[in-house]
């Protein structure tokens, strides 16, 4: 029997660290895995961009990345982070339609690239892979509807509070005085997630910080109390 190449082990090893791919079987991910391109790109540099053809999938295997839409005034709103293990772009890539948001990356940033004519012959002969693929969708489509639902009923220290919590797991780091989110966390970002402006998210982190909910250890934000942050988010439920 044939060695598999250490880059195509790297490979099957990104892929099973995928919602997308994971449960699959090995044989399945072995015929997967060829199909693959890998790519690299430097921090600030767009990996998809909003309108774009979906001609391509997407999966992180090392870095970081931002999801934004640029509004009709011509602001960019990000939607989320993405980190190792996330796969982007399946939306467009299934549909054919344009890029519903564009990919920017937050620092160097590898992965691998998947064709659209590649993946829909592998979808047409794997429908376990479908069906995942189909859970994957609803999950992003429920986090859309959160995101819908939370403009409309919570106001924005509520939804600050919400956003700090879903960073948490993703950006954290436990340390004494709570738990310490990554530089990447700054206004600009929260900003982008609250759908508003910089002075109001600033007014909604004053108003934390007087609660002793949050607070700032240089440039990082430090989350005192989670307990408190989601009683908070709740508040309104």
């Amino acid at each position: 029997m044939r060695r598999m190449s250490d880059s195509a082990n790297l490979i099957l090893e990104a892929l099973n660290a995928t919602r997308l791919f994971a449960d699959l079987p090995d044989e399945l991910l072995t015929q997967l895995a060829p199909l693959f391109t890998e790519r690299c790109y430097e921090k600030e540099e767009v990996i998809f961009r909003q309108g774009d053809e979906g001609e391509a999938l997407f999966v992180i295997t090392q870095g970081q990345v931002s999801v934004e839409r640029e509004i009709l005034d011509g602001r960019r709103v990000t939607l989320a982070l993405r980190g190792p293990g996330a796969v982007l772009g399946e939306m467009a890539l299934i549909d054919g339609s344009a890029r519903s948001a564009s990919i920017y990356a937050l620092q160097r940033t590898k992965g691998l690239s998947l064709a659209r004519s590649s993946f829909f012959h592998f979808l047409a002969e794997h429908r376990l892979a479908l069906q995942t693929l189909l859970v994957i969708l609803c999950q992003r489509l429920r986090e859309s509807d959160q995101k819908v639902e939370d403009l409309g009923s919570k106001n924005l220290v509520e939804r600050l509070a919400g956003a700090l919590l879903d960073l948490a797991p993703k950006e954290g780091t436990d340390t004494e005085a709570g738990v310490e989110l990554s530089p990447v966390v700054n206004y600009q970002l929260l900003t982008g997630l609250l759908c508003t402006n910089r002075e109001s998210v600033s007014r909604a982190i004053r108003e934390l910080r007087d609660q002793e909910l949050l607070e700032k250890a240089g440039r990082r934000f430090v989350l005192r109390d989670l307990q408190g942050l989601a009683d908070l988010y709740t508040l309104s439920e």
